[in-house]
């Protein structure tokens, strides 16, 4: 039919339009169609409606002519790209508006006069606004899977062309090639997705930009393909089961694939990236393709596991197929979503990281970090397993300016079972995950152990310079209402240590004369808990310990030959306090003691408040002095400072050892105690006793001691 036709410069044109239109039909949108076709790339197109105007001028030397076309699909499918075969396509819309002319790109403006193009059944309107230039537009929403480890669902939008491509083997191969690009969606890249599949284990990504690019060899011979993959994503977090462990946040997500049929060479882009259109900005396809084939995710990682141990720092993550040992000695299929990263910080403690005001406890660098997540390919098996491994050689202990602890290989370590016992038997087949582009970390757990999780390491602590340390140790955070020395409660993060097998010292550790005094201690178990309040307002902390040793000497203690047993070190301390409060409310473990695993076993801090604060030792002794007095009980041991006056008027700066003790048994004379064969002297019983060491820098020391008694008798004189 002849009709005038606006075009996009503002002019109209007499025409003669043929239009042809259909409905349910089958049909082929790509390149090397039909979709029988071997070397057919794009979309097999079912149930389309569609309209095409074929525009020609009938204007005097005039030959220009404009093709608008416009197809509604009711389903759709890929062709020719394997890898996108478990994809779902649906609103499939393709629509072309374009002049045939060289050199002249004025298109039809149907949005001026619209073409109604009967089909069959409804028409359909040709009503491009040709003001937007030449339009060649496919698009749909896809629900995109790729490798079984990246999903991505939204509008996307299609081209197709040839390309030579550059393979990391040196050589080039002629390709069609067909790229999707797309911005703002929503995907999932991990094991067992999307993300609303039972069962799905990774990440969540929101806001993604990607774009992706497949490639076919062109000659018939060829049957190569390949396929490349970026996406960068706003925001992500961590779903699945043995994600309950931690919570995370994840910020600058990319997500990277470069892979080739079979295990040839895949595509390199280093000397020629690849740009690819998503809507007003592009991405650019730049892989190395010495690294081979890639499959992998990275990103900034925020790591909180049971609010003890936080780690940062950016970290990739990669997923496969794997066979597997259980500890029962079985063996599963299935997909492991690994991440692992070095030269990481992380901290264990309460109020961290550790650069926040207030935090307390160990601050750790150069992390190496091991994570793997993992599901049963059979969809029937629920369980689901966490393993997680971090390590580092380099910590500190911050928050706190009375305590000092110095710890050496500082480990996380976790091998769980979302339910039962049946945990990976990393000792039976050790699983190596990369670190780094030259580094890896290997699980080695043994199934053995049964479900763990332990964060510890060597230390050496130093707490209010009284108590020393050393050996291996392990943290524990928890959230605790303390009920304090005043009556008043506070809710508080409790941070604790648990520890057996010590070696320490309670005492003065640097003495005026340059050596210990106080007492060594051998086979040491410790638990300490640090409160802090939960309202980050409140400044105020408190220190609790409680340390029992099998045996113990003293040292720096001159005139004193004694064996210890028993021991107990006992210290409840208050920190900084707001000002004008009363800083000696200390907390009251009477009515509500707080137990703190050490192995098997549990220490339990049990101070009674209205004792105050509280730094001492505690054990059974028995010692002699000046071969003279023989004493045996339980006492306690303190130290301190000590301007002490002499006899000829002088004074001394000294440290001091104080015993003291009541109701003990005691022998005074020769050849005690009172129970040796031969021994004269005095029985002593309900004797109340204190004693004072002091030694001065100079190597003078004294000794005074005073005893009650309550009664006495001759032993040895008939």
């Amino acid at each position: 039919k002849a009709q005038r036709i606006a075009l996009s410069d503002g002019s109209q044109v007499q025409s003669e339009i043929l239009t042809i239109g259909a409905q349910d039909l089958s049909a082929f949108a790509g390149m090397n169609g039909p979709a029988s076709d071997p070397k057919a790339m794009g979309f097999s197109l079912n149930d389309v409606d569609f309209a095409l105007a074929l525009m020609a001028s009938k204007e005097t030397d005039d030959r220009r002519s404009w093709t608008s076309l416009r197809a509604d699909v009711g389903s759709a499918g890929f062709v020719g790209l394997d890898v996108l075969s478990d994809s779902e396509i649906r609103d499939f819309k393709l629509a072309i508006n374009q002049a045939n002319n060289e050199g002249d790109d004025t298109v039809a403006n149907l949005a001026a006069s619209q073409l109604s193009v009967a089909t069959g059944a409804d028409p359909i309107v040709l009503d491009f606004d040709g003001t937007e230039s030449e339009l060649v537009q496919l698009e749909a929403h896809v629900k995109l899977q790729l490798e079984d480890f990246f999903h991505v669902e939204g509008d996307m939008a299609f081209e197709t062309s040839q390309e030579t491509l550059t393979l990391s083997d040196g050589s080039t191969v002629e390709t069609d090639m067909f790229t999707l690009g797309a911005s703002d969606l929503t995907g999932f890249a991990g094991i067992g997705g999307p993300a609303d599949q039972p069962g799905a284990t990774g990440i969540s990504l929101q806001g993604i930009d990607f774009a992706l690019a497949a490639f076919s060899a062109t000659a018939d011979s060829d049957d190569r393909t390949w396929t490349s993959l970026k996406a960068e994503v706003d925001s992500a977090s961590f779903i699945g089961q043995g994600s309950e462990s931690f919570t995370s946040s994840i910020t600058d997500v990319a997500v990277e694939i470069n892979v080739s049929s079979g295990t040839g060479a895949v595509a390199d882009f280093k000397g020629s990236p690849l740009e690819i259109n998503i809507m007003d900005s592009s991405i650019s396809l730049d892989f190395d393709g010495d690294y081979g084939q890639l499959i992998k995710a990275s990103g900034e990682l925020d790591l909180n596991l049971n609010n003890t141990f936080q780690l940062s720092g950016r970290l990739d993550f990669e997923t496969a197929a794997h066979t597997l040992t259980l500890s029962d000695g079985t063996q599963i299929q299935a997909n492991v979503l690994s991440m692992g990263a070095s030269g990481l910080n992380a901290f264990a403690g309460i109020g961290g990281p550790a650069d926040q005001p207030g935090a307390i406890g160990v601050s750790l660098s150069e992390v190496d970090f091991a994570m793997a997540l993992i599901n049963p390919i059979d969809s029937s098996d629920d369980r689901r397993w966490t393993t997680l491994q971090a390590s580092t050689s380099q910590a500190e202990f911050v928050g706190m300016e009375d305590f000092e602890l110095s710890v050496t290989e500082f480990e996380v370590s976790m091998n769980q079972v979302s339910t039962g016992d049946i945990v990976i038997d990393y000792a039976a087949a050790p699983f190596t995950i990369a670190t780094g582009p030259d580094t890896s970390h290997t699980l080695k757990f043994a199934g053995s152990d049964g479900n763990i999780l332990k964060i510890g390491g060597h230390a050496t602590m130093d707490m209010f310079g009284f108590f020393k340390a050393e050996g291996d140790i392990s943290f524990e955070n928890q959230e605790r209402t303390v009920q304090l020395s005043d009556g008043s409660t506070v809710d508080t993060d409790a941070f604790t240590i648990g520890a057996a097998n010590l070696s320490g010292f309670a005492g003065i550790s640097e003495s005026l004369s340059g050596q210990q005094m106080g007492l060594e201690l051998d086979n040491i178990s410790l638990g300490l808990a640090i409160f802090k309040p939960s309202n980050s307002s409140d400044s105020r902390s408190w220190t609790s310990l409680k340390a029992s040793a099998d045996s113990a000497s003293f040292v720096g203690v001159q005139g004193i030959t004694a064996s210890v047993s028993e021991v107990e070190v006992l210290i409840n301390q208050a920190g900084a306090e707001p000002s004008g409060s009363d800083s000696s409310s200390v907390v009251d473990f009477a009515s509500s003691p707080l137990e703190i695993a050490v192995g098997e076993e549990a220490i339990s801090l049990d101070f009674d408040g209205a004792d105050g604060e509280l730094v001492q030792v505690q054990g059974n002794v028995q010692f002699e002095l000046e071969d003279f007095f023989h004493v045996e009980g339980n006492m306690f041991v303190e130290t301190s400072k000590e301007t002490l006056t002499l006899s000829d008027g002088t004074t001394v700066e000294t440290d001091m050892l104080i015993l003291g003790a009541g109701g003990l048994t005691a022998f005074a004379g020769i050849g005690g105690p009172a129970d040796q064969p031969g021994a004269s002297g005095l029985a002593l019983q309900g004797v109340d006793f204190a004693m004072a060491n002091f030694a001065a820098a100079d190597g003078r020391s004294w000794t005074s001691l005073k005893a009650d008694v309550d009664s006495a008798s001759f032993t040895g004189i008939d």
